[in-house]
C-alpha cells in the first residue's frame, strides 16, 4: 500500500509551489490490489478530476486527469503500478485503516452523525500516526478542535466523530502516556519558579533557578500538562529572570555593606616602587587644561527616585563627606600642591596621589552598614578606612586645590569598588605620559595612560588605589554610577 499527501506545505510527500494549492490539499492511496483512491482535505480551491470538482473520497484510474490550483498533477509518476504484486512504501507500513458507518470500512461506527466513509488513519515507520478527515458533513474533532486537513496524532489525543469518542490507539498498539508524568513537568516548573522568588537576590543562582522553572513550565505546556500550573510557572519564572538580572548586574550602589570586599595586594616590593619622596620641583609639570563639567538635567531627585530612603541618605552622605572646603583638609592639600607650585598641574595630582597611596591603611566599615568617612575625618584618623573613604579623600584634596574630580561606584565579578578620577581635560597626552614616566621610573607606561573620555572631550585619569600610580589599570567592572561632587549629579557608567 502507498499513501501520498500533496499540498503546499513542506511536510507533504509531494510539495506543489502554487498559491492556489492548500497547505494540505489531498491524499492519494494505492491499495495492495493497485486500486487508487483520492481524498480532498477540504481544500479552499478544491480538487478537480477530469474537470469536475470532487468532495470527500473517490476512486480514480490511470487515465484520470487531476488538477489543483493552476497545476495539473502528473500523479501516475508518483506510483509504481504493479497490480500482480503487493505494493509497499518506505514512508508507511501496511497499517492503514478506514473508519466510517459503511460496512466496507476497516472500523465501522454505528453512529448516525458519522459519515459512510468518515476518515482514514496511517502509521509511518517512525510510529507516527496521521489522521485525514474525508470532507465529512459533521467533521472530525481532535482534542475538541475540528480539523480541516491531515493532522499528526499524539498518543494522548482524543478523537471524536459524531457522538463517539474513537479509541484509535488500540488499532496501532498504542496506549496513552501516564498523565501524571506529563503533569510533573508543569508542577516542577511551578515549584521551582516559587523557590526562585526566595533566592532572586543571589547573583547567578537566582537566574539559574528562574531559568530552570521557565524550561520546565514550557515543557509542561508543550506536553499539554495541567496548564494552570505551567502558565503560572512560566509567568513567575519570566518575572524572576528579569528581577534576578537586575539585582545581579544593576544593583543600586550604596545598599550593600560590602562595597569593597578586598584589599589590593602588592607584588613583593614596597611602595617606593610606585612613588617617591624625591624632590621633583625641577621637572616642569604640565598644566591641566580642562572644561568644567556642566550639570545635566539628572537632578538628585532623579538620581534617587528608585532608591529607598536609606539608600538615598547614604548617597547624599557620600557627597557631604567630600568636605573639600574644610580648613584642615585644604591646608594639607595646599601644602602638598605647593611642592609643584603654580596653577593646577599634573605635579600637584602626583603629590596628592603619593601622599594618599603611600600612607593609607585599610580598615573595614562597621558591620552591616556603609560608612562614609568625611575627608577631614580620614585625615585625622591617620589615613585609615576602606576604598570609598580613600576615594573621598583623594577627590576632596583635588577639589580643594582647583581641580575637578569625580567618584565612581563600580560593580564587577569580584564585587563592588569605589575609585576616583581626575579631569585632565585636553592636556597633551604625550606630555602627561612623559611627566608620569619621570615621576614613576619603575612603571612601564608603554605610551599609554588609563583614562576615560566624556562627551565634551575631557579625559579623566584613573587615580584608583589599586592602580598604584596615576593612570594605572582600571578595576574590571560591568556597571556602576559616577558621581560629580561639585555639580551634585550622577550618571551610569
Amino acid at each position: 500500500m502507498k499513501v501520498f499527501t500533496i499540498g503546499r506545505d513542506s511536510d507533504n510527500n509531494i510539495v506543489i509551489n502554487d498559491s492556489k494549492v492548500s497547505r494540505h490539499h489531498l491524499q492519494i492511496i494505492q491499495d495492495d490490489r493497485g486500486n487508487f483512491r483520492l481524498s480532498d482535505f477540504g481544500s479552499t480551491n478544491g480538487t478537480y478530476v477530469n474537470g469536475n470538482k470532487i468532495s470527500g473520497e473517490i476512486n480514480i484510474n490511470q487515465n484520470d486527469e487531476i488538477c489543483i490550483g493552476d497545476t495539473k498533477l502528473d500523479w501516475k509518476n508518483y506510483f509504481s503500478y504493479i497490480p500482480e504484486k503487493s505494493v509497499t512504501n518506505n514512508n508507511f507500513h501496511e497499517k492503514n485503516i478506514s473508519v466510517g458507518r459503511d460496512s466496507s470500512n476497516d472500523v465501522v461506527i454505528n453512529d448516525s452523525k458519522v459519515s459512510r466513509n468518515h476518515l482514514t488513519m496511517s502509521m509511518n515507520n517512525s510510529g507516527q500516526v496521521f489522521l485525514t478527515d474525508l470532507n465529512t458533513s459533521n467533521g472530525t474533532f481532535v482534542n475538541g478542535k475540528k480539523i480541516y486537513s491531515q493532522v499528526k496524532l499524539n498518543p494522548n489525543d482524543i478523537v471524536r466523530i459524531g457522538d463517539t469518542n474513537f479509541t484509535w490507539q488500540k488499532y496501532f498498539n498504542l496506549c496513552a502516556s501516564n498523565s501524571k508524568k506529563k503533569n510533573l513537568f508543569a508542577l516542577l516548573g511551578f515549584i521551582i519558579a516559587l523557590v526562585s522568588i526566595a533566592f532572586f537576590w543571589i547573583p547567578v543562582f537566582g537566574i539559574l533557578l528562574a531559568v530552570t522553572g521557565l524550561i520546565f513550565s514550557i515543557i509542561g505546556i508543550i506536553k499539554k500538562s495541567k496548564k494552570i500550573f505551567a502558565i503560572i510557572g512560566l509567568i513567575i519564572s519570566g518575572i524572576m529572570i528579569i528581577v534576578s538580572i537586575i539585582c545581579t548586574f544593576y544593583f543600586l550602589p550604596g545598599i550593600e555593606p560590602d562595597i569593597n570586599p578586598y584589599v589590593p595586594e602588592y607584588d613583593g616590593g614596597d611602595e617606593a616602587d610606585y612613588y617617591s619622596e624625591t624632590d621633583y620641583s625641577a621637572l616642569v609639570a604640565p598644566k591641566i587644561q580642562f572644561h568644567l563639567t556642566e550639570k545635566t538635567n539628572n537632578t538628585w531627585d532623579d538620581v534617587f527616585s528608585s532608591y529607598s530612603d536609606t539608600d538615598e541618605e547614604n548617597m547624599k552622605k557620600l557627597v557631604a563627606a567630600c568636605d573639600y572646603d574644610n580648613t584642615e583638609l585644604r591646608g594639607q592639600a595646599v601644602k602638598l600642591a605647593g611642592k609643584s607650585q603654580g596653577e593646577f598641574n599634573l605635579g600637584q595630582i602626583c603629590e596628592i596621589f603619593n601622599y594618599c597611596f603611600g600612607g593609607w591603611k585599610y580598615v573595614n566599615d562597621p558591620v552591616s552598614r556603609e560608612y562614609f568617612a568625611k575627608a577631614s575625618e580620614s585625615l585625622k584618623s591617620d589615613l585609615s578606612g576602606d576604598c570609598d573613604d580613600y576615594a573621598i579623600l583623594m577627590c576632596s584634596m583635588i577639589l580643594a586645590v582647583g581641580g575637578e574630580a569625580r567618584i565612581n561606584f563600580a560593580y564587577g565579578d569580584e564585587g563592588g569598588h569605589a575609585f576616583t578620577e581626575v579631569n585632565i581635560g585636553y592636556t597633551d597626552e604625550q606630555e602627561v605620559i612623559g611627566y608620569l614616566e619621570a615621576r614613576y621610573p619603575k612603571v612601564n607606561y608603554n605610551d599609554k595612560i588609563h583614562c576615560r573620555t566624556d562627551s565634551k572631550g575631557n579625559r579623566w585619569l584613573n587615580l584608583d588605589w589599586q592602580a598604584k600610580h596615576p593612570g594605572g589599570n582600571y578595576f574590571k567592572y560591568n556597571n556602576g554610577v559616577t558621581f560629580y561632587i561639585i555639580q551634585k549629579f550622577s550618571v551610569k557608567m
